[in-house]
């Protein structure tokens, strides 16, 4: 209306909140035993993901990935409903998990469920494996990148205790590259 005063008024933020209605999204579950058989993932879960599509490796050998134009930080991982900065060891050629402590990962590509909170890329949720909380479980792996094994002992009747440990060979390798003498 003419000659009527108007004011700005500025917000400091604004919140929506509402629930998540879709029940689809672009989503792949990877399984352990699917890892184990895919090219360049060393039978790590987590690393298989870069045979998923949009995807692509920041390097030839670490497991840092950009996926649909994000940065390294744009990626969330959870591990059990618990948010996980960086599940790589400081290399990144191996992750941080025990692959016998994953049971299966759900890779979530494009807009994630509401649940997660905000992730610029995509989404990796670790399942752990559960094993029958009666009986103790143990299995090692030994190959030639690296030697693990993991463990988990039941502690009561809804409490499961599991550790596990992996080292890598990777610096005999190199020792040994060192080591030729080249003419």
């Amino acid at each position: 209306q003419a000659g009527s005063a108007e004011r700005e008024r500025r917000l400091d933020a604004v919140t929506v909140s509402g629930l998540d209605s879709r029940k689809e999204y672009a989503r792949s579950v990877i399984t352990a035993e699917d890892s184990r058989l895919m090219p360049g993932s060393g039978g790590d879960v987590i690393r298989s993901v870069v045979n998923q599509p949009g995807v692509v490796k920041t390097t030839t050998y670490a497991s840092g990935m950009f996926i649909r134009g994000g940065e390294l930080e744009d990626l969330l991982y959870t591990y059990d409903a618990i948010r996980v900065g960086n599940p790589f060891h400081v290399v990144g050629v191996n992750s941080a998990f025990p692959p016998l402590s994953i049971e299966s990962l759900n890779f979530y590509s494009g807009v994630p469920p509401l649940r997660f909170g905000t992730s610029l890329a995509a989404i990796e949720v670790l399942s752990k494996t559960r094993y029958d909380k009666k009986q103790v479980r143990a299995e090692i792996d030994v190959n030639l990148a690296a030697a693990g094994f993991y463990v988990s002992i039941p502690a009561g009747p809804a409490v499961q205790i599991s550790f596990g440990a992996r080292r890598t060979y990777y610096e005999a390798y190199l020792a040994m590259i060192r080591s030729i003498q080249i003419p």
